[in-house]
């Protein structure tokens, strides 16, 4: 965190991803691997970030259970496109299950108006291993967003590759 400090008065965009062990990583024991605790912290003080992507654990903490701040705590209020991403999902110590994140997202999208009044997309990257996030999951997702008036894009982390070209973004305005 102490690194975007620096930029914090010029950040505009910001996409962050996270891995354990790279893809070369060889016999890597999955179950000896523990994510620090914690998790990124506020980035309400960015005034100038507009477009935001992250994973879910880097900004609510690996563990649901211990929330020190809330989605709605973390983000800036000038933001205009907000991404999630499962990057960690296939790690055995994963701890957040498509019903936390569901209900993390309902909280957020309850007070988004007075948090973020700008935000126009909620765009978010889920793991289909193991058949994970069911169709009446994605369908709460999406209706959740549509109640709440913002656009909702939903990926898959098999389907979808995220990259910047999938990473659509939003049209400044005047």
């Amino acid at each position: 965190m102490e690194a975007l400090q620096k930029v914090k008065p010029t950040l505009k965009e910001l996409d962050i991803r996270l891995a354990i062990y790279s893809d070369f990583a060889e016999e890597v024991e999955d179950l000896s691997i523990w994510p620090f605790p914690g998790q990124l912290g506020s980035l309400r003080e960015f005034s100038r970030l507009r477009k935001l992507r992250a994973p879910i654990v880097m900004l609510l903490g690996w563990s649901p259970g211990e929330l020190p701040l809330r989605l709605a705590e973390v983000v800036p209020a000038g933001l205009r496109h907000l991404g999630l991403t499962e990057d960690m999902a296939m790690q055995c110590t994963y701890e957040w299950k498509e019903k936390l994140i569901l209900k993390e997202l309902a909280a957020f999208l309850s007070v988004w108006r007075s948090v973020t009044p700008n935000l126009q997309v909620v765009e978010v990257w889920l793991s289909g291993e193991f058949s994970r996030w069911k169709d009446e999951d994605v369908m709460q997702l999406r209706m959740m967003c549509e109640e709440a008036e913002v656009s909702c894009n939903v990926h898959w982390h098999e389907e979808v590759n995220c990259s910047p070209m999938t990473f659509q973004w939003v049209r400044e305005g005047p």
